[in-house]
């Protein structure tokens, strides 16, 4: 009994597995008055949750990560946002889940999800990352962050 019921977990996983989208998908809507602004980030099929940031003029793709001390940017999106950065100066930054950290840290002008601004925003560039993290840099510029039936919602006062 316990083999057939494995066996039917393990063919779940794997058919949601192949129905789930390669890209994850940033849902968002923006909302704003004369005293805050908000933006509402829709849980993703995966369990994250994922937001459009823009940088110099660039969307770049977050995963939203309030484990992760500073914003970290792939090689790929720093160059997409004209971020300056030579893998010769990368040097340790930190241990991550499963190793050691390499990269450089970088300061962000500015970076913008709806109406939600923050300025000088510490990153660092990451060596061999796979996705872009929106960490605490920026979220720690939010007023409040409030987790309710599969949204996220990030409130600034103005």
């Amino acid at each position: 009994m316990q083999k057939i019921a494995l066996v039917i977990v393990t063919a779940i996983s794997a058919i949601a597995a192949l129905s789930w989208p390669t890209e994850p998908q940033a849902r968002s809507r923006s909302l704003s008055n004369a005293s805050f602004a908000e933006v509402i980030l829709y849980q993703n099929q995966d369990g994250h949750f994922y937001a459009d940031a823009q940088i110099n003029g660039q969307i770049i793709r977050f995963l939203v990560d309030t484990g992760a001390n500073a914003v970290a940017l792939t090689e790929q999106d720093a160059r997409k946002a004209g971020i300056h950065f030579s893998p010769a100066n990368y040097q340790v930054l930190g241990e991550g889940a499963a190793s050691i950290v390499r990269g450089q840290h970088a300061s962000l002008d500015n970076l913008q999800i709806g109406d939600i601004v923050a300025t000088d925003v510490e990153a660092a560039v990451v060596e061999n990352s796979t996705m872009s993290l929106l960490g605490l840099s920026f979220l720690d510029e939010v007023d409040e962050i409030v987790i309710q039936k599969r949204q996220m919602a990030l409130r600034k006062q103005l």
